[in-house]
C-alpha cells in the first residue's frame, strides 16, 4: 500500500493554525481513508463514505464519532486519546485500510471497517499492547500450523470456519463429522495439560488430541521460520478466498495477535506432530463422572499413557 508506515506518516504531519489536518491515505484504495491530526496533535484516521455509518460503543482508548457534511457525506473518525497506545493505533488503522483494501463497494466497505475495528476495541479493552505472551505465542503457533495440515481435507473456508480456538470454544477446531484438540508443547515435556473437562469429554462425535513439539531455533536451522513467516503463509494459501481471508484476519486479531517486528525476530521448528483418538478408555475425565460441585477442573496428562491410542 505504501512505502512509509502510518507512523512516518504522522510524524510528518503538522497541525494547522488551530485546526485539523488531513492527507488522503491512498488514491488506489477504494474507501476514502485519510489520515489526520488534531489542533492538540492527537492522531486521527478519518473515512469519508456515502452511508451513515451505525452507531460504535464509546472505547476507553479510542474515540469514535461520525458527522454528516454539507454535501451529505458521513465522516466516521477514529481518534486515539491514549497517546502511549500511538504504536499500536498505527498497527489498528493500517489494519483498517489493508482488510478493507477488496472491498465491493462503499457501504459493505464501511461494513468491514466497523467489523474490524470492534475486534480491535476487545483487544484494547483487555489491556493488549500487541505482543503476546510466550505461552499464548506458542499455543497460537501449534493451531496455525495444524491449520496448515487440514486444508487440504476440508478445504479453505471450511477449516478456517471451524478454526475455533481463538474464539475460546471447548476444542480449537470443530469440523461436522469430527474435533480436534491442539497442544503445543516443548519437546522433552512429559504431561499436557486439559484446561477443563469438556475440552476432551465431547458428546455426539470423535475426536483427536494433536500434540506438537515446538522447539527454539536460529534463523539458519532448517525449517526454522517466524511467527510472522507463517502468518504469511497462511495468507498466500487462503488469498484467493475472500471471505475465509476475511475471517483469518479476524481470528489472529480475537487470539490476541497483531503483527509486530518482535514477531520477526523469533524462530521456531517444528521437531515432531503426534495425534492420539480420544476413543473408550482414553485417559480422560468425563462430567458425568465428577462428584457434585465439582464445577471447574484442570488436569494433566501423562503422554506415556497416550501411546496405544496414537494414530
Amino acid at each position: 500500500m505504501m512505502n512509509r508506515t502510518f507512523e512516518e506518516r504522522w510524524e510528518e504531519l503538522r497541525p494547522g493554525n488551530g485546526e485539523s489536518v488531513f492527507k488522503r491515505v491512498d488514491e488506489m484504495h477504494p474507501l476514502d481513508f485519510y489520515i489526520g491530526l488534531d489542533i492538540t496533535g492527537e492522531r486521527m484516521l478519518l473515512l469519508l463514505t456515502d452511508y451513515e455509518p451505525p452507531s460504535v460503543p464509546k472505547g476507553q482508548s479510542i474515540e469514535v464519532s461520525s458527522a454528516k457534511r454539507q454535501d451529505g457525506k458521513w465522516t466516521l473518525l477514529f481518534r486515539l486519546v491514549r497517546p502511549e497506545l500511538g504504536k499500536v493505533f498505527s498497527q489498528l488503522c493500517e489494519d483498517l485500510v489493508e482488510t478493507s483494501r477488496d472491498c465491493n463497494d462503499m457501504k459493505s466497505g464501511t461494513s468491514i471497517v466497523i467489523a474490524r475495528f470492534l475486534r480491535w476495541k476487545k483487544l484494547l479493552e483487555r489491556g493488549n499492547t500487541g505482543l503476546m505472551d510466550e505461552k499464548a505465542l506458542r499455543g497460537l503457533i501449534g493451531e496455525r500450523l495444524f491449520l496448515e495440515t487440514v486444508i487440504p481435507r476440508y478445504g479453505i473456508e471450511i477449516s478456517i470456519e471451524s478454526w475455533s480456538g481463538p474464539l475460546g470454544a471447548d476444542q480449537d477446531f470443530r469440523f461436522p463429522d469430527f474435533w480436534y484438540e491442539v497442544k503445543t508443547i516443548r519437546p522433552g515435556a512429559s504431561s499436557i495439560t486439559i484446561s477443563s473437562v469438556e475440552q476432551l469429554d465431547v458428546k455426539g462425535y470423535c475426536g483427536e488430541l494433536v500434540v506438537l513439539y515446538l522447539d527454539r531455533a536460529t534463523g539458519s536451522e532448517p525449517g526454522s521460520f517466524t511467527p510472522s513467516d507463517l502468518v504469511q503463509r497462511l495468507k498466500g494459501v487462503i488469498e484467493s478466498n475472500l471471505v475465509a481471508s476475511i475471517k483469518f484476519e479476524d481470528k489472529l486479531l480475537e487470539a490476541g495477535y497483531i503483527e509486530r517486528k518482535e514477531y520477526n525476530q523469533q524462530f521456531f521448528v517444528l521437531k515432531e506432530i503426534r495425534r492420539f483418538a480420544v476413543t473408550e478408555g482414553f485417559p480422560k475425565l468425563c462430567r458425568r463422572n465428577l462428584p457434585y460441585g465439582i464445577k471447574n477442573v484442570k488436569y494433566e496428562v501423562e503422554i506415556s499413557s497416550l501411546e496405544v491410542f496414537e494414530q
